[in-house]
């Protein structure tokens, strides 16, 4: 899985060269942003084992794995199984809300596979906070299933 989200105004649990070794040990649950959780959560309920987030899996102080990791970020949205997306909360998408709107087993069917447009989906999503985003086009453009999670609701883009 893939996580789309907005980075917040506050401090952001970030890969650095001071930290690396420690966040590829163990990263803490209660280190990871409400978002962050929310995103681990939907992956776990989905039965998906890994989840790709951006400031987590390249280092951010390190300019050569930025570009190097920067380069791919293209392919691990069009390759993710689906991207998680903080779609409309200004807040990100927390745990608990992940989890009652996950309450029963999704599957997450995907026949149309026509890449060539970002679809309109509905006001609340495409002029959502996160679509304010200058990477987010990229991200959803190239994922083949997206999880809007937006305020109440979930979205399908597939």
């Amino acid at each position: 899985a893939t996580l789309s989200h907005r980075w917040p105004q506050s401090p952001l649990l970030l890969a650095r060269t001071d930290n690396l070794q420690e966040l590829q040990a163990q990263i803490p649950w209660d280190r990871l942003s409400k978002t962050f959780q929310g995103a681990c959560t939907v992956a776990k309920a989905l039965r998906i084992r890994y989840i790709w987030i951006d400031c987590l899996c390249i280092v951010q102080d390190d300019m050569a794995d930025w570009e190097r990791e920067a380069k791919k970020m293209g392919t691990f949205y069009e390759l993710a199984y689906v991207t998680i997306a903080a779609t409309t909360a200004e807040s990100g998408l927390s745990p608990s809300d992940a989890s009652k709107r996950l309450e029963k087993q999704l599957e997450l069917p995907c026949d149309y596979t026509d890449i060539g447009a970002v679809p309109k989906i509905s006001p609340t999503v495409d002029r959502s906070p996160l679509d304010k985003r200058g990477w987010v086009f990229q991200e959803r453009l190239l994922s083949r299933r997206v999880l809007h999670f937006a305020e109440g609701q979930i979205y399908w883009e597939c």
